[in-house]
């Protein structure tokens, strides 16, 4: 419809305009120089002679092109920023292979980069970024062990601080949070020996936030400090001396068998799972054990885990599963 009433717009104005300037021929060379050059300035100059048929063609010219363009604005913000800002070529399919939400907004980075403690997921133009995820891990490097950080909403001590950003419409400011701990976070960094380095990530924040994020991206180059931290954790190890496996320990059963179980149907039918051993592995990589506790009004699979004293309740979003599996004792 936007793009239906800025098109109508401009053919009416270019209507307008050619028969505006045919209709102006017999005026006086000041007047036809106006109609030629500065064709809407002749909608204010009443009684000039001016055909008033090519004057009201401009005129419904000008509100189609302000219905189309104010309607852009408000469906399609980015769409808008970039006709504004004149990037009318078309948008490059993102290299990135992250999704998610910030503050209810889709969210797929085009640029995922480490700016000195901090790891940077941006999506939009560089000069305009539309939505960003910060990640400050200032004060917190110790919680990187090796090539990984897990944190549990439960966990205690310091946490990396977030950092949202989002924007609402094309002209104006960006909205800004920032989060310093209760939330979900499992973030992988292999080492490699090549230039780039493959991260993982998945990232959950209370519901009030409408925030998570989660996939696998290429980032140039680590941090000096990370580099440092996982040549130390590379070191090798004693190996240790293979233990001689008991008569007692090559009687025991065999541990129970995970069957792999469609993840729409247990969110059409939750009672087929009722309070069964339920393990989920995400898009990230990363696997979750616990108890199926059954499924949220907006169709997120809950799985109750011990964490010590406590149990803590993880909701998956059914997209953010790769696979899930159910427990069954073997006979």
């Amino acid at each position: 419809m936007d793009a239906l009433l800025i098109l109508s717009g401009i053919v009416l104005l270019v209507i307008g305009w050619v028969w505006l300037v045919i209709g102006s021929l017999r005026l006086p060379t000041g007047r036809l120089v106006i109609a030629t050059l500065l064709p809407l300035f002749t909608l204010l100059r009443r009684d000039q002679g001016y055909p008033r048929a090519p004057r009201l063609a401009l005129a419904a010219g000008c509100l189609a092109m302000l219905a189309g363009l104010a309607t852009l604005f408000h469906l399609h913000p980015h769409r808008f920023e970039r006709l504004v800002s004149g990037q009318w070529h078309a948008e490059q399919p993102r290299a990135q292979g992250i999704t998610g939400e910030i503050m209810g907004q889709r969210f797929r980075p085009d640029r995922v980069f480490w700016r000195g403690d901090d790891l940077v997921l941006e999506e939009g133009p560089a000069e305009r970024v539309r939505r960003s995820l910060t990640i400050r891990f200032d004060g917190t490097r110790q919680l990187i062990d090796g090539d990984s950080i897990r944190l549990l909403p439960t966990d205690t001590g310091h946490w990396p601080e977030l950092l949202l950003q989002w924007r609402t419409g094309a002209l104006e400011s960006p909205g800004l949070r920032r989060i310093a701990s209760q939330y979900s976070l499992d973030l992988d960094l292999p080492p490699s020996g090549r230039s780039e380095s493959r991260l993982r990530l998945h990232l959950a924040l209370p519901s009030q936030h409408q925030t998570w994020v989660t996939g696998e991206a290429d980032v140039d180059q680590l941090p000096a400090w990370l580099r440092q931290a996982q040549r130390s954790e590379a070191q090798p190890e004693p190996v240790p001396e293979p233990a001689t496996i008991s008569s007692v320990e090559a009687a025991k059963p065999a541990s129970p068998r995970w069957e792999p179980v469609s993840v729409l149907a247990i969110v059409d039918e939750p009672r087929m799972l009722a309070n069964t051993a339920i393990r989920v592995t995400t898009v990230s990589g990363r696997s979750h054990e616990g108890r199926f506790k059954g499924v949220t009004d907006d169709g997120r699979i809950v799985l109750g885990k011990s964490h010590g004293p406590n149990q803590v309740d993880f909701q998956f979003h059914p997209v953010d599963i790769r696979l899930l599996e159910a427990q069954h004792s073997r006979r």
